[in-house]
Order: structure tokens, then C-alpha cells, then sequence
């Protein structure tokens, strides 16, 4: 299992994950975690933290950009825009033409 089946299997069970500062992982509400559960999540601990605080491209091609990553890429509230993300996550083109108009690999 990777980090991001891990992260759908756990919302899906009704878990909320958030990064804390100092590389901690919060897991709401603690009582649903079984010992196997958090064994999978210490293993997968890096990648879930990575999917929690940057933007990137789910199996289905969509653009996450999570409320709690760094605030350049909340183009919502003045970030860099949309283009320059998906242009720093190296997108396909049909990912690219997804999500905005500005011409395959130019950034705003």
C-alpha cells in the first residue's frame, strides 16, 4: 500500500489527519486507530505528511493542493497561480490543459 491509498483508506474510515510543526501527524479521533492501522501509518509516515502539505496529482490526474501547504500555493488567496504550480510538479499535458488555458508548460 502506498501513502496515498493509505490517506483514502483512513478518510474513508472517518480519520482526519493534519501536520503539526516538528514533523508530527495528528490522527483524529484517536480511539478508530487499531495497532495495525497506526503501524501502516508510522511506516508511511513521510509520504502522508508530503500529501498533507504539498500540492500534487492524485491517481486520477487531479490537482490537490492542500489548505495546509505552504501558502505560495493557495492561488485562492494570492499565491502564485495555478500554471506555476503545475508547472513545478512537472504535469502532463493533458493534466495541464485541465486546469488552465495558459499554453503547455508557460507560466503567467
Amino acid at each position: 500500500m502506498d501513502g496515498a491509498t493509505l490517506l483514502h483508506e483512513l478518510q474513508q474510515r472517518g480519520l482526519r489527519l493534519s501536520p503539526k510543526p516538528g514533523d508530527i501527524l495528528h490522527v483524529e479521533p484517536s480511539d478508530l486507530l487499531t495497532s495495525e492501522l497506526r503501524q501502516l501509518i508510522r511506516h508511511h509516515k513521510p509520504a502522508l505528511l508530503a500529501l498533507l502539505t504539498h500540492p500534487h496529482i492524485n491517481t486520477r490526474g487531479e490537482l490537490i493542493i492542500p489548505s495546509t501547504s505552504d501558502r505560495r500555493y493557495h492561488y485562492w488567496a494570492g499565491g502564485q497561480s495555478i500554471a506555476a504550480t503545475l508547472r513545478e510538479l512537472g504535469v502532463s499535458e493533458d493534466v495541464w490543459r485541465r486546469y488552465t488555458d495558459v499554453p503547455y508548460g508557460k507560466v503567467q
